[in-house]
């Protein structure tokens, strides 16, 4: 193999393995390519895509804003409040959302932008609101310790610490 085959094998081994990888799932599954899969795998990958690009445009500017997850987070409470418990219409719920997170978005800006605030140390007007959010739902109000560990449904000694 020539050193430029090398280069452009190291270069694009990622992308190689996942043409491979598609050749072969649709060699062996008939349903792989079909729209109704592909369609699927595109909505569940729809979240996540649009978070990265987000994130492109940061890591480019050299900046690591660490609460992009507490904010899509924040806007996900939001709308699943508004729409289920508020009774409020999900188009309207979906805009409210939206609202928060931009403006989530738009404080831990100007956070960085204007007071100095190093993007890396996670601006806290949005990250600390789904922590927040976690002592206004009816469920923690019953509960004596509101912050659970997330991989069981009862407090852990490390998340409730005895008074």
């Amino acid at each position: 193999m020539s050193s430029r085959t090398k280069v452009w094998f190291s270069e694009n081994g990622a992308l190689v393995a996942l043409v491979v990888l598609a050749v072969a799932l649709s060699l062996l599954s008939s349903d792989f390519l079909s729209v109704s899969n592909l369609l699927n795998v595109g909505v569940q990958a729809a979240v996540t895509a649009i978070l990265a690009f987000g994130a492109t445009f940061v890591i480019i500017t050299a900046g690591i804003d660490l609460s992009v997850g507490s904010v899509a987070a924040l806007s996900a409470i939001t709308l699943a409040y508004l729409s289920t418990t508020s009774g409020l219409p999900w188009p309207l719920a979906t805009v409210i959302a939206l609202a928060v997170g931009v403006v989530c978005g738009l404080a831990n800006a100007a956070l960085i932008a204007y007071g100095k605030l190093p993007p890396s140390s996670r601006p806290w007007p949005c990250s600390a609101s789904p922590g927040a959010s976690r002592w206004s739902s009816p469920r923690a109000a019953r509960s004596p310790c509101p912050t659970r560990s997330p991989t069981s449904a009862t407090p852990s000694a490390a998340t409730c610490p005895s008074r």
